[in-house]
Parts: C-alpha cells; structure tokens; sequence
C-alpha cells in the first residue's frame, strides 16, 4: 500500500448493488496503520465545500474545510479498529474491502452504525466522489457538533444569517402598560473577510422589524403597524489564539432607519467595541 494517498469517499447511501458486493474486513493493526500514516482524505460535502482531512504516522491529524481546521487523532485498537478523535471522543470504525472491485473500501462506525465507501487512489489522480455528509463525522468530514462551534465563534469567516424572533411583554407606570405587547423580528448576518494575519474582519448588520410595537399617546397607548427599526451593526477584527480564546474589537454603531420616528432614536450613534 503506498504511503502519500488521497482516500477519496463514495456516496454515504449504499446502492443495492454495493451491498450485494463481498466485502473481507481489514484486520492487522499494522495493516490498519499503513492505511492511515501519511495519507489524505478528500471529500465533496452536499453544498459543494471541500473537506481535506491530513493524518500523520504519530497519530496526529487535521481536517480543514472553508479556511476552518478541526485538530484530528487517531490510533489502532485491537487488530481491527480505527478510532478518530472527533467533537473531543474517540469515534471507532471498521474499515473493509470490495472483493470485487480493486481499491475500494467501507467503513462502518460502530457508534452509529453509518457506512461508507471510499476509493484508494495514487496521490494527484484523485477525483472527488458524490456529495456526502455525517452528522456523527468521519475522517473527511466534520461532525455536527464541530460545526456548530465554529459557527457559534463570529470570528471564523464563514458567513452566517439569523432570523431572530421576539415576543416582547411591557410593564410601567402609565396605565394599561401592562397590558402591551409586541412581536419583534429582526435578521442578523455574519460577514467574515479572512485575512493572512489568521484573524477575520467581519460586519455584523442587524436590521429589526417591528410589529404592533405600543407608543404612549393622550395617556394611553398606540399600536403601531409593520415597521422598520433603528438598524445596527459592528465592523471588528477578529481572531481565535491557539489556546482557545476569542478576542475582537472595532467599531459599533447604530442607523437611523427607523420608518417611523417614534420607534427609533433618530440619530446616529458611533463608538468602540471590544
């Protein structure tokens, strides 16, 4: 088996004819070993993203996928185990091989019981196979719960849109303030620009529609109908350390957009963040 490959994945949903197929399982730990020193996993994801998965023969590896990396270790358990380091546990899988079809392989986690078939072929002949993804994750692709944790970091430049909505409940002094209440949307993207320095300089707008919101009038209140808020924003660099903390700072702001002036502020508004 040579050293240096790409190990490229097939689909993740098994035709009818693959399982027909003979497949011998892939025993022998120093067999398990040679398949995984020196190698490159590549895999197409459903939305086009390329993940890159690289392991070494000390048992270290990464998988990088849009500019992000997840660290990776693996090792050999027993004579017919391969365990990956994914979303901080040890995934295990068993790795077996198509009788019938030269260089093609399946692994199966035990986990979850998910298989999949990938292709060996020599280093720069690889050609990416169908789009698959792994809630659970797999040597070249990141598991749900990696994914969420880079999306949940705003300074990873990966863009990102959320759709917030409020139900919001008032109480005061005025009469019939405890009475009011109102629905509040608002939509917030994340755009990231990479820079060479590792860190990321983002612009987070946030523009909020309002509905139903109360102003005071002749003593009571006024419903006020489908309107546009106040929208702000922060423009900031921003860069994750090695040892895991997230630092950023910049500038934040607000913009008088509100298309009725009793909900805004009717001004703008400036200043630092950090």
């Amino acid at each position: 088996m040579k050293i240096s490959q790409y190990l490229v994945l097939i689909c993740g949903a098994l035709s009818a004819s693959a399982y027909a197929q003979t497949w011998e399982p892939v025993v022998g730990a120093d067999r398990l070993r040679d398949v995984f020193t020196d190698t490159v996993f590549e895999r197409t994801l459903r939305e086009g993203s390329v993940a890159t998965g690289r392991y070494n023969a000390d048992g270290t590896g990464e998988l990088t996928i849009v500019g992000q990396t997840f660290e990776r270790e693996w090792k050999i358990e027993g004579q017919d185990l391969v365990c990956i380091k994914i979303s901080g546990q040890f995934e295990c899988f068993r790795l077996e091989k198509n009788a019938d079809q030269e260089n093609e392989y399946r692994s199966t986690n035990l986990s979850t019981t998910e298989q999949v078939v990938f292709q060996m072929t020599p280093q720069g002949t690889a050609q990416a196979g169908a789009a698959y993804s792994s809630r659970a994750g797999s040597a070249a692709i990141p598991s749900d719960a990696e994914l969420a944790a880079k999306l949940a970091n705003p300074t990873v430049p990966v863009m990102t849109i959320g759709n917030n909505f409020d139900y919001v409940a008032f109480q005061g002094n005025l009469p019939g303030a405890g009475d009011q209440d109102a629905f509040r949307y608002t939509f917030q993207t994340v755009i990231p620009f990479k820079l060479k320095s590792g860190g990321s300089l983002f612009l987070r707008p946030g523009i909020p529609v309002l509905f139903n919101d109360p102003v005071p009038s002749g003593g009571g209140f006024n419903s006020v109908g489908t309107d546009i808020g106040d929208v702000g924003f922060d423009l900031a660099y921003g860069t994750t350390t090695a040892n895991g903390l997230i630092w950023g700072g910049g500038l934040v702001g607000t913009i008088p957009t509100a298309s009725d002036d009793r909900l805004g502020k009717d001004q703008w508004a400036l200043g630092p963040e950090l």
